[in-house]
């Protein structure tokens, strides 16, 4: 990926063939290396990338690699993914396939069908279909195919037939789109091809998605990606918005979890912080309703230390019922209603700033002029009113006498704005089904509950 040239694209045609005017004003055919649709990835007027070939038998020289959508980067030269991918199972990108040390490519098997990869090792052999994923929709759900494919139906059924006791199949999706973080078939394109996904998965056949960091200096494997069969209409399902099911969400390579356009975009963010000098790291990301609940519970029976404003632990025999609860919720979210749930929320902390041995608070004192972390909220705080903070914003900026202010509280706004609307009283009631302390109470005052600590002001981050 070196070399490469840099035009706008006029148009595509005949499948595979572009034109594609130059910096230099020269108009010249390439090449197309896709036999899809490439909706959304051959606009007219998009910057596109080309590579050069040295032979002199080729009609066309030049070959359309990347092009830059309004959703991100993507690779339309079809045939990288094999080799992306190849090159991630090779320097151990993928985990779990240690034990398959021999790689190869092009393998003949089945009916006159031939693998991407074949990997072979003591547990017995692999066979890898490996799919470039480009057509991304606006709220980055990759889908695959992205035009009827036969042939990809073939290579499933491929796939089902070479299953044994020492012998795995996959369909591996290699997303080759900046824009997606999750994969799931094009029922609506090929209902065909997803019943068929369908079918073979029941029998054995596994499937990944990854994506890939595309540049025209690079292509390479990144991120695995949420898969699943068919897209999501909401953002999160009742049991995911309550922290009930981690399905949604995507483990970072620190170990935090969260949704993947959470992910794609603190990622942009950590670059960001990175050229200024900071090191943007997570404290604390996704926190299932378990969890969240033996934190309340436990505060709520005194085995968990409850603070004021100022930090001193509070004597709760000496509070009501009620004071009670307004002390813990000031600090800790009911259970089922902790953003935590939705993987859009984060606490951050720079850890550059960090002395030796020293122990990550997340309190008032870190954040506040002159403390630790002053400076990366500052430089926040800019990203922020510029518009340039790649969709997090702080959702607890204020305080409104429910929620203590938390500077070093994210919340991705596109999604976390979605998942607020979809919260409700009824779904929280089944939740808790008499496992909450202090339960009477909640429920009798649940209404008011909600507007003072669980509903966010209206201006906690810019109309979308």
């Amino acid at each position: 990926m070196s070399d490469m040239i840099e035009g706008r694209l006029l148009r595509r045609y005949k499948r595979f063939l572009a034109d594609v005017e130059l910096a230099d004003g020269q108009q010249i055919t390439a090449h197309c290396p896709n036999t899809g649709a490439m909706t959304g990835c051959a606009e007219p007027g998009s910057r596109v990338w080309l590579s050069l070939s040295d032979s002199k038998t080729r009609k066309y020289p030049h070959t359309w690699e990347l092009v830059e959508t309004a959703m991100g980067m993507a690779c339309v030269h079809s045939a990288r993914a094999n080799k992306v991918v190849r090159q991630g199972l090779e320097q151990g990108v993928i985990p779990g396939f240690e034990d398959y040390p021999e790689i190869r490519s092009e393998v003949k098997y089945g009916n006159n069908s031939r693998a991407d990869l074949l990997l072979e090792g003591p547990p017995g052999r692999v066979f890898v279909e490996v799919k470039s994923v480009t057509l991304c929709m606006e709220n980055g759900q990759g889908l695959f195919p992205d035009a009827v494919s036969d042939r990809g139906r073939k290579h499933l059924l491929e796939l089902e037939g070479v299953i044994d006791d020492a012998t795995r199949a996959i369909m591996f999706f290699c997303a080759l789109h900046g824009g997606v973080d999750r994969v799931s078939a094009a029922g609506e394109i090929d209902r065909r091809y997803r019943d068929t996904l369908a079918a073979v998965m029941e029998q054995g056949v596994e499937v990944m998605a990854w994506g890939a960091r595309v540049t025209p200096r690079e292509i390479v494997l990144d991120r695995p990606l949420p898969f699943s069969l068919d897209p999501m209409t909401e953002p999160l399902t009742i049991a995911q918005l309550t922290g009930r099911d981690d399905s949604h969400l995507l483990t970072l390579a620190d170990g935090h979890r969260l949704h993947p356009e959470a992910a794609a975009a603190f990622a942009r963010l950590q670059a960001d912080a990175r050229a200024s000098g900071f090191d943007l790291a997570i404290a604390s990301s996704y926190r299932s309703y378990d969890r969240q609940l033996a934190i309340f519970n436990g505060k709520a029976c005194g085995q968990r230390p409850v603070h004021d404003d100022r930090g001193e632990v509070l004597d709760l025999q000496a509070l009501t019922a009620r004071q009670k609860l307004a002390a813990i919720l000031r600090f800790s979210a009911l259970p089922g209603t902790s953003r935590h749930h939705w993987g859009t929320d984060l606490d951050v902390f720079d850890a550059a700033a960090v002395p030796e041995g020293y122990q990550v608070q997340l309190d008032p004192v870190e954040v506040a002029p002159g403390g630790l972390f002053d400076a990366l909220h500052r430089w926040l705080d800019a990203r922020m009113a510029a518009g340039e903070s790649h969709g997090f914003y702080r959702p607890y900026a204020e305080d409104r006498g429910g929620v203590a202010v938390e500077r070093w509280h994210l919340s991705y706004a596109p999604l976390a704005r979605r998942c607020e609307r979809l919260l409700r009283a009824a779904d929280l009631r089944q939740c808790w089904r008499g496992g909450l302390e202090l339960g009477e109470l909640v429920e009798r005052d649940l209404d008011e509950i909600l507007a003072r600590y669980v509903e966010v002001a209206d201006h906690w981050c810019p109309d979308p």
